[in-house]
């Protein structure tokens, strides 16, 4: 359908953002694009002009939606689905094989999954948990921490400062079995920026400060900052260095 102009001496503006609005030549409107003859005012991404900020409120649409049926958001459907052409749906699913069906439940024979794994639907006992937080304890937290890419922006942020202000220091750094943010090993000092995960509960808390306890044991200070507080400037880590150094 092709775009109908009427004339009028006046400027039309587009939707509510003011980027968008426009002075059109000789002084014409556009008219919405779905025929219902009344002005348009919105301009959607795929380049058509409506009288609404929703295509479906358009009082055209509406009678073609009322009229068909639901015809129109059919035809939708129609044309998203030859645009998925090709694609692994459908038919065209692999899974919908039974030869590859077939295939990947002889792969999971002899496998403990579902009823088979001594955990489905039980819940773990205080014996379990005890083995776990030993193995967190002895290498395990270290060692996941060493997988962590994607600090939090905060924590990314503060060790971007801190790596500024002191080249040598280390992200990550291995103390005991633990892994402190940074660490400054010439000078023994760790540098934390607690998250919301070490007072999530008082077994966190009395977990973090243990482990506190042993690294200074061996020498270390520690600078610490939290989420609760105003985040650290340059300059007042810069300042809380000097102190230690």
């Amino acid at each position: 359908m092709a775009l109908v102009l009427k004339t009028r001496g006046c400027k039309s503006s587009v939707g509510s953002n003011p980027t968008l609005s426009v002075f059109l030549l000789g002084g014409t409107i556009m008219l919405c694009k779905y025929g219902c003859g009344q002005e348009a005012t919105h301009y959607f991404k795929n380049g058509v002009w409506c009288c609404s900020s929703n295509q479906a409120s358009c009082p055209k649409v509406r009678e073609k939606i009322s009229k068909n049926n639901g015809m129109y958001r059919t035809e939708i459907k129609i044309k998203k689905s030859k645009a998925s052409k090709g694609r692994c749906i459908g038919e065209n699913n692999p899974m919908k094989r039974l030869e590859v069906r077939q295939k990947n439940k002889n792969s999971l024979k002899g496998k403990r999954v579902g009823e088979k794994n001594p955990f489905y639907k039980k819940q773990h006992n205080d014996s379990f948990k005890n083995k776990q937080r030993l193995r967190m304890a002895t290498g395990g937290a270290a060692y996941a921490q060493s997988f962590i890419k994607n600090p939090s922006e905060e924590g990314k942020k503060f060790r971007e400062i801190v790596l500024e202000i002191v080249p040598t220091s280390k992200p990550e750094f291995k103390v005991l079995n633990y892994s402190i943010d940074i660490g400054i090993e010439e000078h023994k000092i760790a540098l934390e920026y607690d998250g919301y995960h070490h007072f999530k509960d008082q077994e966190n808390i009395n977990y973090h400060n243990k482990r506190q306890r042993e690294i200074e044991a061996l020498g270390w200070r520690f600078i610490r900052y939290n989420i609760f507080q105003k985040f650290p400037t340059k300059e007042q880590i810069k300042s809380d260095l000097q102190k230690l150094i």
